[in-house]
């Protein structure tokens, strides 16, 4: 852990808490909310639905981990931002990637050939968060991956299961 944080110094701690609240849902949730009403207007519903349950079920499954595995926090070094919560899995790095993954799933044939810049900044962003709460000292390696990794099963499970229940709908709004 204390390799993540070898290189500290003032402007890099202000680069990561800046990262990290980025990727915080107070940050992520009033976007996804618009981004939910203007797909809403456009009569997408199929793919409102899905990017509702991907993300909004990934941080309901996030709360139901956390009060499972009670794990406590690093306490390695001073942390620069306050957290209250348990540590596994990381809220952060579930959510931003349950919104990078769900919006590929949701988009993937309308952006065939022509997003790979904003694809590649997604994940960036993804991985810049997750490295960011481990920067800061609030969780471990495995938090983040996890965190991840449970997104990204998560995610799958939704559009398996949505798309089964909404053919006709997915079959519209997704070619």
């Amino acid at each position: 852990m204390e390799k993540f944080h070898a290189h500290a110094c003032p402007l890099l701690d202000q680069v990561m808490v800046a990262i990290t609240h980025m990727g915080s849902a107070l940050v992520l949730a009033p976007l996804e909310i618009v981004f939910l009403c203007w797909l809403l207007g456009r009569r997408r519903t199929a793919i409102a639905i899905f990017l509702a349950a991907a993300v909004g079920g990934g941080a309901a499954l996030n709360s139901v981990f956390k009060g499972v595995f009670l794990r406590s926090r690093p306490e390695l070094w001073g942390t620069l931002v306050s957290e209250h919560s348990y540590s596994f899995p990381s809220g952060h790095a579930m959510h931003t990637m349950a919104l990078f993954v769900a919006l590929a799933f949701a988009f993937r044939n309308e952006a065939r050939g022509r997003w790979h810049f904003p694809f590649g900044l997604g994940l960036v962003f993804v991985f810049l968060v997750g490295f960011s709460r481990v920067y800061l000292g609030v969780h471990y390696p495995s938090d983040v991956l996890a965190g991840w990794m449970a997104a990204i099963a998560w995610v799958a499970l939704c559009s398996l299961l949505l798309r089964e229940e909404h053919q006709a709908i997915f079959s519209r709004d997704i070619p």
